[in-house]
């Protein structure tokens, strides 16, 4: 973590995309210390935004996966995601700063360590321990999935945004936003509550929290659609609550999935404020 560099009082930002390619897992301010969310994902109460990993479990997630791979494994065959060469955005693709005529399905985790995004940006002549190595190309895909690959929800997809755009999925009375919100609470990458076909357990692993692959969700339900009494989910609290208690922001995230919504906490600031919708 990196405290008071990207703000100095508790600051959401509502282009989601500020700390894209920071070499922190999370950036805070030291008011946030004592918030209980930063520590357990499940306690959100207040203020937690979605963008805060799984800190706790962080260690373990990145221990595992570099004892699972090394440098020469294709970073896509890896997470499962190796044959979808059409799917990917020109950010996604680009953010990661392949050498000219690299294509993405070919990206080692050498490739990542030695790339100046996401990895250490070495020098020719300078060298770092295959461990190391290693070990900067894991963080690396994982902060790429954290924030540039699965907010724009078109290769993956977490669960409350995955329960957004289809509601029929919802384990519960459609109507109460009790059984929206429980989903909140499934960090742990475990067996999925829902499509299991689609669910990627490689991705869902580094990244500490259950994701599908979007182009396995099976296709909306005859006479099923997203109603407008349906709830959004609010990207500062982590929770779902009803539309007319929520306001909606654009923010900078690549694709069709752009704008999203928060509950505006008392006490936070609201990065640029012209985002926010009326």
């Amino acid at each position: 973590m990196v405290v008071n560099q990207a703000a100095k009082r508790s600051t959401f930002d509502l282009t989601l995309t500020k700390t894209n390619t920071y070499v922190a897992d999370a950036y805070i301010t030291d008011d946030e210390f004592d918030n209980p969310g930063l520590w357990d994902p499940a306690k959100t109460t207040g203020y937690r935004p979605w963008s805060w990993p799984d800190l706790c479990n962080l260690p373990a997630r990145i221990a595992e996966a570099v004892d699972t791979w090394d440098l020469s494994h294709p970073v896509c065959a890896a997470l499962g995601l190796e044959h979808l060469q059409e799917d990917w955005l020109l950010g996604q693709i680009e953010s990661l700063d392949m050498v000219e005529g690299q294509e993405l399905a070919n990206m080692t985790f050498e490739d990542v360590a030695l790339s100046p995004g996401f990895g250490l940006g070495l020098r020719p002549k300078e060298v770092a321990p295959d461990a190391t190595r290693l070990r900067v190309a894991v963080c690396g895909v994982r902060r790429w999935l954290e924030r540039v690959v699965v907010p724009a929800q078109n290769v993956l997809i977490d669960l409350p945004h995955l329960q957004q755009r289809n509601p029929w999925l919802l384990n519960g009375d459609r109507q109460e936003i009790d059984a929206w919100n429980r989903v909140v609470g499934r960090w742990a990458p475990d067996e999925p509550p829902v499509l299991p076909e689609a669910f990627n357990r490689s991705a869902s692993q580094l990244l500490g929290r259950n994701v599908w692959n979007v182009r396995q969700v099976p296709p909306r339900p005859a006479g099923e659609r997203v109603q407008p009494s349906d709830p959004v989910f609010c990207e500062d609290t982590s929770l779902f609550v009803p539309m007319d208690s929520a306001r909606g922001f654009l923010s900078n995230v690549e694709g069709s999935q752009a704008r999203r919504y928060v509950s505006k906490v008392n006490g936070v600031t609201y990065s640029p404020p012209t985002r926010l919708m009326r």
